[in-house]
């Protein structure tokens, strides 16, 4: 009797330890926005899913013409364009944010390519739980919405 006592206590402490382990290791929300957005720029010079521009792909023009979200993704897998942020200073309202910043898109087809700056972009985010360790619901920052002023990129191609 007394070995499962001393057992039960023992998984107590364990998951006790884990629990606080997650949670005093949770950052801010600002730095989770940072991580958030950082990962999204990252992802379109990997050619992967989630990346800033295919948020963008509501109202991207390129010579007049608007792509497709299909046409992004497949642009993005096959050319990696680099995307660069400016400053990131999340304005944080409950569970949403609005983060508005410069992007700088470095764009190529062969062996052509440009950067295209955009001066006005608006990301809205809002925060979501997801499972840490498939048992602890942890904070997370998600990209909802990115919109720039001026989404016309003209011929990229142009000096």
């Amino acid at each position: 009797m007394k070995k499962v006592v001393v057992l039960g206590i023992a998984a107590l402490l364990i998951f006790g330890g884990l629990f606080l382990k997650v949670f005093a290791s949770t950052p801010s929300d600002e730095a989770m926005i940072q991580e958030a957005l950082t990962t999204a720029a990252q992802a379109s010079g990997e050619g992967k899913e989630g990346s800033v521009l295919e948020y963008l792909s509501g109202n991207l023009q390129v010579m007049g013409f608007t792509p497709s979200k299909n046409d992004i993704r497949n642009y993005i897998q096959k050319n990696k364009p680099k995307v660069k942020l400016g400053a990131i200073r999340p304005i944080i309202n409950g569970d949403e944010a609005v983060v508005n910043t410069s992007a700088e898109v470095r764009m190529g087809v062969g062996n052509l390519s440009a950067t295209q700056k955009l001066d006005r972009v608006t990301i809205t985010m809002r925060k979501e739980t997801k499972l840490k360790m498939l048992v602890f619901p942890v904070p997370t920052w998600r990209i909802v919405k990115v919109s720039a002023e001026s989404a016309d990129l003209g011929n990229p191609f142009d000096p």
